[in-house]
C-alpha cells in the first residue's frame, strides 16, 4: 500500500507515492497563527519600538532615509514599507530604497517594479547593489576575524538608515535579517567571501546565534556604522506574517529569532532516502536558493542513503563561476578538502561545498529534480539531475544501500531545524 505525498515545486507542487509501511512521515513548520491586522500591528510596533525611542521622534530631523530591503528570494517587503513610506512624505523626507541582493543577480525592471509594486517603484528611486562595483565601496578596514569592511556607499550619504526585512531561520547566520541586510546585502564581494569563509566552522549552523562565527563577524562588521531603525516580520511556513517587531536592530532582531524558533525548530527521525523540498517559488528561483534543502536533509538521511531534492529553478544556477565550475570539474572529496583553504574560498565554492558534503560525510547520492535545462547543465557534475520525481526515486533505490528502505520527506526544507531524536 502506498501512501501519496505532497512537496513544493516551482509555483505548484510535486504529487508522489511512497511505501506506506516504510514512510517515517513528513517534516514541516509548526502552524502559527497570522496577524488579525497587519497595520495595527506594525503601528503599535512603530509607537511601542524594542529598545529605541518610538519611530516619530527619530525622525524629527532627518532629511533624508535610506531603506534597506530583500530581493525577489523573499516574500515582498511592500506591506512593511508603506507606512514607513507615509511617515517620511509627511515630513518631507527623501527616501531611496537599496535592494540589498549580496552578490545576488539583480531583478530585471519589469520584476522589480512587481515586487515593490508600482505605487512604489515609480514615485521612489530604487537602487540594487552591486557587490562587484569597486566605484561604489567605501573602505572602513576590516573586522577582528579578517573580513573587509567595505560598503556601499549610499549607507555614509543618509541622515536616517532604516532595515525592513522577514525573519526565519538562516543555514549560515542563524536566522535572516538585520545584519544581513548589511553583510551581504550591501556589501562588496570581497567582505561577502571572507565572512562566508566561517561556514566551515561547526558552530556556524541553523538556528544558532550566540556561537556562530559568522553571525558574530557580521554583529561586528554592522557595528561600524548607523543603523537607526529595524522594522522585521517573523513569518510562518506559509510565508504569513505572525508578529512584527521594530527598533533597535539587534535587540528587535533577538526578540523575532525567538519567535521563529517556536515554529521552525522541530523534532525528527533519520531516514535511507530523504525527499526535501525548499518551499516552492520563490525559494527554489535558482539551484543557489534551491541547494538550501539539503541542510535538514543532510541531517537525516541515513549513511549510504539518498536525497532527493525538488528546486524548478528557472533562473537556473544562480551563480555561475566558481560554484558551476567545481560542481562540474571537481570531485566531492576535492571541494571538501578545497574549500577550506582560505585562499581558494569564494561564495561559489560554498555552494559547490553544501553540495558535496553529505556525499562525503554520510557516503549520500544527491539528486535533484529541476528544470529540463539545468539537468542538462548539471551532466558531469558530482550531483544526479532529473526532471520527474519517478525517475529521482529509480536513482535513490539504485545508490541506497538498504534493502528495503525508510522515507522521510520535508517541507519548507531551507528553513527548518531539526533535532534528532
Amino acid at each position: 500500500m502506498n501512501m501519496r505525498v505532497q512537496l513544493e515545486y516551482g509555483k505548484g507542487a510535486y504529487e508522489f507515492s511512497i511505501p506506506s509501511d516504510r514512510y517515517i512521515g513528513i517534516l514541516m513548520p509548526r502552524e502559527a497563527e497570522p496577524l488579525a491586522n497587519l497595520d495595527k500591528t506594525l503601528s503599535y510596533s512603530f509607537a511601542h519600538p524594542v529598545a529605541s525611542p518610538p519611530l516619530v521622534d527619530k525622525l524629527q530631523k532627518v532629511k533624508s532615509a535610506l531603506i534597506l530591503t530583500v530581493d525577489i528570494t523573499r516574500p515582498s517587503p511592500t506591506p512593511l514599507m508603506r507606512a514607513f513610506l507615509e511617515l517620511c512624505r509627511e515630513r518631507d523626507i527623501s527616501v531611496t530604497i537599496c535592494i540589498s541582493l549580496g552578490r545576488h543577480g539583480p531583478m530585471a525592471e519589469t520584476n522589480l517594479r512587481d515586487f515593490l509594486t508600482p505605487e512604489i517603484f515609480d514615485n521612489y528611486p530604487v537602487v540594487q547593489h552591486d557587490a562587484f562595483d569597486d566605484s561604489i565601496h567605501v573602505d572602513f578596514g576590516y573586522t577582528s576575524r579578517g573580513t573587509p569592511i567595505k560598503v556601499n556607499r549610499l549607507i555614509q550619504e543618509h541622515d536616517f538608515i532604516c532595515g525592513i526585512s522577514y525573519i526565519e531561520p538562516s543555514y549560515l547566520m542563524g536566522y535572516s535579517g538585520s545584519r544581513k541586510l548589511i553583510i551581504p546585502g550591501i556589501a562588496h564581494y570581497s567582505s561577502i567571501d571572507a565572512n562566508h569563509y566561517w561556514l566551515i566552522h561547526p558552530d556556524t549552523r541553523i538556528g544558532e546565534l550566540n556561537n556562530n562565527p559568522m553571525h558574530q563577524d557580521a554583529m561586528e562588521f554592522m557595528q561600524h556604522f548607523r543603523f537607526d531603525w529595524l522594522t522585521c516580520a517573523v513569518l510562518d511556513g506559509k510565508d504569513r506574517i505572525i508578529q512584527i517587531y521594530s527598533g533597535d536592530a539587534e535587540k528587535a532582531h533577538r526578540l523575532a529569532c525567538a519567535d521563529s524558533d517556536k515554529i521552525f525548530r522541530i523534532k525528527g527521525q533519520t531516514a535511507d532516502i530523504v525527499i526535501a523540498s525548499p518551499g516552492g517559488y520563490p525559494y527554489d528561483w535558482d539551484l543557489v536558493q534551491g541547494k538550501k534543502a539539503i541542510i535538514p536533509a543532510m541531517e537525516t538521511v541515513k549513511q549510504g542513503g539518498s536525497i532527493i531534492l525538488l528546486a524548478e529553478c528557472p533562473d537556473g544556477w544562480g551563480a555561475e563561476g566558481t560554484f558551476k565550475e567545481w560542481l562540474l570539474t571537481k570531485t566531492p572529496e576535492e571541494v571538501v578538502r578545497d574549500v577550506k583553504k582560505r585562499e581558494m574560498f569564494s561564495l561559489g565554492a560554498h555552494g559547490a561545498y553544501i553540495l558535496a558534503k553529505p556525499i562525503v560525510q554520510r557516503q549520500a547520492t544527491v539528486i535533484i529534480v529541476t528544470n529540463e535545462n539545468l539537468v542538462r547543465q548539471l551532466q558531469g557534475s558530482y550531483i544526479h539531475a532529473v526532471t520527474t520525481v519517478e525517475e529521482a526515486m529509480e536513482l535513490a533505490h539504485q545508490h541506497c544501500t538498504a534493502s528495503r528502505p525508510t522515507y522521510l520527506a520535508i517541507k519548507s526544507a531551507r528553513r527548518l531545524i531539526v533535532e534528532l531524536v
